[in-house]
């Protein structure tokens, strides 16, 4: 019994993707001949039952003699954001001695689908030896982490009735990144706090990379300070006055938790956070101030950007992978928030809900001294109420999750 249910699982597979809508429509003839074929009266039915019998079996041992020997190597950008259309080209080299026509190249869904099944290329005939180039747009509606390990060739030769796919090898991966969207103005608090170490262990992003000036020498002052050029201008010992300890660093915490990965409503507002944080981190990738970004979940992610740290791609590659999250929000990553917390001068905060946990963490904080501010991603008509103690002009910002674009604008 099992054996007839595996057979029968394998004949509906190569019904399905072994033949060609031609060769379905011949099969459902050949079962319909065969059929007939029973009634002994209706001679001229063996004709055509052997017709199609003949057609089927040719075209079965055909990949034997039109089986193309192909090779493929494609060309398509490592990184690319979500909602962009990008060029794929495709180069395929025969290596056979005589012409081939009617190939096909299938791409899986994972590169060239783009959730739209897979894509094929045809191409009409294809020279001895010869090498051609194909291009095709593709085009990523969401983000992740795209793999696949190469496409499909066949040809339809010599009936078009069955295709017998040869797998081509050319593994490509392919990272989408979150939408990014303009913001033209972010307000934080940009009060300094001091680091011990400054400029190096912050690689070098404190005040002194810059020369800010010149005083008279005092006892004490190393000798590699001297200003040269001073001295011998005034006679008298100058050195060169720096400041390194102090500079703006900012966290920004991204809230991963769902209390629902199969909600429609929770996924949309997860994706939103997602891409409020991607364009929060490509804006301040500009500034002049460092962040520590945060992304709570049971894995805590936690990188500096800003001022010759993370790069920007680093951030966006991290962010295209991130899954939400279903344990209890921000348990994993308080107690690092909490040791880096005398080195930061405010936070900004991406919510997806608001619950007594969050609130809890909030008024933690703000007890603790630490400028905050809120961004609330919500997808509901009315717009939430911010809690009791955070101050709705400075401390809190609705965002509404249909209209993003526009919301992140002015932060």
């Amino acid at each position: 019994m099992l054996f007839l249910k595996r057979w029968s699982y394998a004949i509906l597979g190569y019904y399905r993707t072994g033949l060609t809508g031609p060769g379905k429509a011949l099969f459902w003839l050949w079962v319909a001949t065969a059929l007939a074929g029973l009634d002994t009266q209706v001679r001229h039915v063996y004709i055509l039952f052997s017709i199609t019998t003949g057609l089927f079996i040719a075209s079965l041992l055909s990949p034997l003699r039109f089986r193309p020997d192909l090779s493929v190597k494609r060309r398509l950008p490592s990184r690319v954001g979500a909602g962009e259309e990008t060029s794929y080209q495709v180069t395929l080299e025969s290596a056979e001695k005589r012409p081939l026509g009617h190939l096909f190249l299938e791409i899986p869904e994972a590169i060239g689908g783009t959730g739209n099944g897979k894509t094929t290329l045809h191409v009409k005939s294809l020279k001895p030896k010869e090498r051609l180039v194909l291009s095709h747009t593709v085009k990523f509606p969401q983000r992740g982490a795209f793999y696949d390990e190469g496409v499909f060739g066949f040809s339809l030769l010599p009936f078009g009735l069955i295709r017998k796919p040869v797998f081509l090898r050319d593994p490509r991966k392919v990272v989408v990144y979150p939408k990014v969207y303009p913001i033209h103005q972010l307000s934080m608090s940009s009060g300094r706090r001091y680091h011990s170490g400054g400029i190096v262990v912050a690689s070098s992003t404190g005040d002194s990379v810059e020369f800010i000036g010149t005083r008279e020498y005092q006892e004490g002052d190393p000798l590699k300070k001297i200003h040269w050029p001073s001295w011998a201008r005034t006679g008298k010992p100058i050195v060169k006055e720096y400041q390194e300890e102090y500079f703006v660093r900012h966290a920004l915490i991204m809230d991963t938790f769902v209390t629902d990965p199969a909600s429609e409503e929770e996924s949309l507002r997860f994706e939103a956070a997602i891409s409020l944080t991607a364009s929060i981190s490509s804006h301040i990738s500009l500034q002049d101030f460092i962040v520590d970004i945060f992304a709570a979940g049971p894995r805590v992610y936690y990188f500096s950007a800003g001022r010759s740290l993370a790069h920007l791609d680093n951030i966006l590659e991290i962010l295209a992978t991130i899954e939400p999250n279903s344990e209890a929000p921000f348990l994993n990553f308080e107690p690092l928030l909490m040791e880096r917390l005398g080195m930061i001068s405010s936070i900004l905060m991406v919510l997806i809900d608001m619950d007594p946990r969050r609130e809890d963490l909030l008024m933690r904080l703000k007890l603790l001294g630490v400028p905050i501010k809120v961004l609330h991603l919500y997808s509901t008509e009315s717009e939430p109420a911010p809690p009791d103690f955070l101050n709705p002009e400075t401390e809190y910002r609705p965002i509404a999750v249909h209209n993003l674009e526009e919301e992140v604008r002015m932060l």
